[in-house]
């Protein structure tokens, strides 16, 4: 049983501890990331409702357990542990209400948090064809190459790895994203939505149709 497997058990047991919490549900998403090398820089800006029957005095976000959040604007305080984020509202979110909020991240990305649905590691992390395996890989984020898939929650989203709250919970919130990205001069970058380029190594992009989530 090694250490990878047991990370996913524990991630798995607090993913159903999350399932029908009361939460937040986003409305529109604007990121901007900084791409370092093997490291993310990344700030989002959510604003979100209260479209539950309660009001709320704590939300929660999933982000990738190798992306550490720094600073949560227009809270009191924030709680991390491994892929799920409390954070404490600065006053209680009555029910219909709106507010916004800001995230400061950084970090690598950990490919632990894809797939969480899959108990068996090798069903989901390699590729077999008659007598050969090959490793699968869900992520890059390197130098000269980055591809992060919306399974690797490469930024804060307001929802659990799909899969666990299987079949109550399967809906997915369609919000706007607006996106920006720097990274080195010489890669393309290439995300959903209407690209916009500002210089060599920075653009962004407009989703302009609501969707789950995004990759770049």
């Amino acid at each position: 049983f090694t250490n990878r497997n047991l990370a996913r058990v524990e991630m798995r047991k607090l993913s159903k501890s999350y399932v029908g919490k009361p939460n937040a549900t986003a409305k529109d998403c604007q990121l901007s990331i900084n791409h370092k090398s093997n490291l993310l820089e990344g700030k989002a800006f959510y604003r979100v409702q209260n479209t539950t029957d309660t009001a709320l005095d704590t939300i929660y976000v999933c982000i990738n357990p190798g992306l550490k959040i720094q600073k949560v604007f227009g809270s009191s305080g924030f709680k991390q542990e491994k892929h799920f984020t409390d954070i404490y509202l600065e006053k209680p979110l009555s029910v219909g209400a709106t507010d916004s909020l800001i995230i400061i991240y950084d970090g690598y990305i950990s490919e632990d948090i894809c797939f969480l649905d899959y108990e068996n590691e090798s069903e989901y992390n390699s590729f077999n064809m008659w007598l050969f395996q090959v490793p699968e890989k869900h992520h890059f984020l390197e130098t000269n190459y980055v591809l992060l898939s919306p399974e690797t929650f490469w930024y804060p989203r307001f929802e659990w790895p799909r899969g666990l709250g299987f079949p109550e919970y399967m809906n997915p919130t369609f919000i706007n994203h607006k996106l920006s990205v720097k990274t080195k001069p010489g890669l393309t970058i290439l995300s959903q939505g209407k690209r916009t380029s500002k210089e060599l190594g920075s653009c962004s992009f407009d989703s302009q149709l609501p969707l789950p989530a995004i990759s770049l």
